[in-house]
């Protein structure tokens, strides 16, 4: 529209307009060259798909793609370790990060509980997409449906975002008496979490950051632990559950209203996104760990898949992939670079045996 490109039939475009918005992409919009190559391969796909159909109308007289090739080196896909994520949940219980990095680890662990959701669906979502028991979206990229099941990890995230007459962080509450809840749902689950803090929370909040930060997390609890957080599990699913039925608004963010239009969606979103990974930033740093973004989420759960053994086809389906070479070409990133890795592991012990003159 910005181009009136949409005052001008498809028949009349020409090489001349491809270069407007190639041009339009790069000074207004500072698209980046790999989304740019996206933009252009899908007109291009959408003309070509044309052409095998009826005449229904008449298509450009040049091929406007002609000889054209938009230069572009693939990014390394940045994913976590399961330690790395095991010790972002861990640090859920407590309360060491500032509010800002806090949400930031939320919307970044749904993600990953979610099989990689993106960030506009993650921001999107409505109570009212829980209300079957299952977690049901649209993914705004493809159209594509999906269905997520309500974990442990899923609820765990989800119940910080419950309004206070349901549920209550004990840690965060420790100073005060018990609250007393209507629903007798959030009395149990507040009781079994307190006392799944009194056997976890035996040191300094201080200590317990550089516990985390710095130890190897044993991904196993004693039994009493394990039999404690699956009660709660349990109890807060039905929680959720009984909550997403009478009420329909967005569960993480109050940016969005049913009134927005798509690009005014598309730009909330984009600012949203920069200030998380900017809070992500300060989060990679508080665990010693590599800079990571939001999207980073959606690769490490693809990457820890791939690494579990998982089958391609379901990894492509829990991504909402639409074919499983755009899968392997997705992981064939992770595999190179699990080869520069080795080898500059190799190169770094075969080094130690040489001395500098």
């Amino acid at each position: 529209k910005t181009l009136n490109f949409d005052k001008i039939q498809v028949k009349e475009l020409s090489i001349a307009h491809r270069q407007r918005l190639d041009t339009y992409f790069i000074s207004e919009l500072k698209i980046e060259p790999s989304t740019r190559h996206s933009y252009h391969k899908a007109i291009k796909t959408t003309l070509n798909y044309a052409k095998g159909l009826p005449n229904s109308f008449q298509l450009p007289k040049d091929d406007i793609y002609f000889n054209h090739k938009v230069q572009y080196k693939p990014k390394i896909k940045v994913s976590l370790t399961s330690n790395e994520i095991h010790k972002m949940f861990d640090s859920t219980n407590y309360r060491f990060n500032s509010e800002k990095q806090t949400f930031a680890i939320h919307l970044f662990l749904f993600s990953f509980s979610t099989m990689g959701m993106r960030f506009k669906d993650v921001l999107l979502l409505k109570w009212g997409n829980l209300k079957s028991g299952d977690l049901k979206y649209v993914m705004s990229k493809n159209q594509r449906e999906m269905k997520v099941k309500l974990n442990g990890n899923v609820v765990n995230i989800l119940k910080f975002f419950l309004p206070s007459q349901l549920y209550i962080n004990p840690f965060k509450n420790y100073k005060n008496e018990d609250p007393k809840f209507k629903n007798s749902l959030s009395t149990q689950i507040y009781k079994l979490e307190s006392e799944f803090y009194k056997l976890k929370v035996q040191q300094s909040t201080h200590d317990i950051m550089a516990s985390i930060t710095s130890r190897k997390i044993k991904h196993a609890e004693s039994p009493k632990v394990e039999k404690i957080i699956e009660k709660r599990d349990s109890l807060l699913i039905q929680l959720i559950q009984q909550y997403a039925k009478t009420n329909d608004g967005y569960i993480f963010t109050d940016k969005f209203d049913d009134n927005l239009n798509y690009q005014q969606i598309y730009n909330r979103a984009g600012s949203l996104n920069a200030i998380i990974n900017l809070e992500l930033k300060g989060v990679a740093k508080a665990f010693g760990i590599s800079e990571f973004s939001f999207h980073s989420a959606r690769h490490t759960f693809a990457y820890l898949s791939r690494q579990n053994k998982t089958d391609l086809y379901l990894i492509s389906k829990c991504l909402g992939h639409s074919s499983l070479s755009i899968t392997e070409q997705y992981l064939r990133t992770f595999e190179d670079q699990e080869v520069y890795d080795a080898n500059d592991s190799m190169v770094a012990f075969i080094s130690q045996f040489y001395k500098q003159e």
